[in-house]
């Protein structure tokens, strides 16, 4: 199957694989993954020990960057937040339950929120084309899942299968001056001892770019630069990583 396609930004990209709600002049939804991205499944399965009853915490870590198209230089910025880790499945309305689809148990299973807001700040002139988009892979250092908010379709999850995909790529719309804000949950398995998974993971956004279309035709990548509250990620100058807790 071919990578999914953006369209002009007058238009909507066609459901199921993306959901875009427009607000107050800003969009936001999430966008297509990539067929690839669930080449390397991770397995969750339900460990035999409940999940700790210690709080979630209290603050999100964050990551804030500015980036620059290798193209022209063309600006724009993103940030990521995290939510607290929570214990349960995702709340995605899949057609017979996460917890059924993907084989976990709810009591040994936990999950983190995480948004992406991408803000394309190009101004659009005579020599440049009118608008961007960002695409990249979402994973996580130590093995856990990623699911895109809008995995409700059987051939964008697990389907049936006790593992969740290793990674996911998430893309924006074709945008100019505008955000736009992508989600997607990070999903672990409790450990045996009732351990956080996910305390010490780290986030992982590699290979920012721009994906060719109809109104830029060319590849080119999102350059990261001023980052806070992360870094790029070791030996890899285009990526950016945040800490999960």
């Amino acid at each position: 199957m071919s990578a999914p396609r953006p369209v002009r930004r007058a238009r909507l990209i066609a459901a199921p694989l993306f959901l875009t709600a427009l607000l107050s002049g800003c969009r936001s939804g999430d966008a297509p993954a990539h067929p690839d991205a669930q080449s390397a499944p991770v397995t969750t399965a339900a460990a035999p020990a409940a999940p700790s009853t210690a709080a979630p915490t209290s603050t999100a870590p964050s990551l804030a960057a500015e980036l620059a198209g290798s193209k022209d230089g063309r600006p724009a910025s993103l940030a990521v937040t995290v939510g607290a880790v929570q214990a349960g499945v995702p709340p995605l309305p899949v057609a017979g339950g996460l917890a059924a689809d993907c084989q976990l148990d709810p009591a040994a299973t936990e999950y983190a929120e995480v948004n992406v807001v991408f803000t394309s700040r190009f101004q659009p002139t005579k020599q440049t084309g009118v608008s961007s988009n960002l695409r990249f892979d979402l994973g996580v250092d130590d093995g856990a899942g990623v699911l895109p908010r809008y995995a409700t379709t059987p051939d964008s999850y697990c389907d049936g299968s006790p593992t969740v995909p290793a990674a996911a790529v998430l893309q924006s719309q074709d945008l100019a001056d505008e955000h736009q804000t992508l989600t997607a949950y990070v999903i672990a398995g409790m450990g045996a001892d009732g351990a956080d998974p996910l305390a010490g993971a780290t986030l992982e956004l590699r290979d920012l770019r721009h994906h060719p279309d109809d109104i830029d035709g060319t590849d080119w990548t999102w350059e990261p630069q001023d980052v806070v509250g992360g870094s790029t990620c070791p030996g890899d100058p285009g990526s950016l990583c945040v800490p999960l807790g």
